[in-house]
């Protein structure tokens, strides 16, 4: 089975407070998230939802990724605790079983 990630960021101050405390920005777990997650938001917009998706090609590939990149900092976990209490930002995490898929009809490049 597929794995598909996403972490959802609900920041209602959006435009003016960004999703993630400086501390985390700068880290080497946000880089190690960002090598393996597409940020998936409407940029024309302001919204106030961000979606982070990953996806991995199995639950072993995704299991393995997560428990090597699991936030275990406390001085990070702390930043990021007082940031999201701060500036009333929720993060949820979601994940999804995709089945492989092939399709009868051709795709969309022929």
């Amino acid at each position: 089975m597929v794995i598909l990630y996403r972490l959802i960021v609900n920041n209602p101050n959006f435009g003016t407070v960004q999703n993630w405390p400086p501390q985390i920005k700068e880290s080497s777990w946000f880089t190690e998230l960002k090598k393996v997650t597409v940020n998936w938001t409407d940029s024309t917009e302001m919204k106030t939802t961000t979606t982070r998706v990953a996806y991995f090609s199995s639950v072993s590939e995704f299991e393995t990724w997560m428990n090597a990149n699991r936030l275990t900092d406390s001085t990070l976990i702390s930043a990021l605790n007082e940031w999201k209490s701060t500036y009333s930002i929720t993060m949820e995490e979601q994940y999804s079983e995709l089945p492989v898929y092939t399709p009868s009809i051709t795709g969309l490049l022929g």
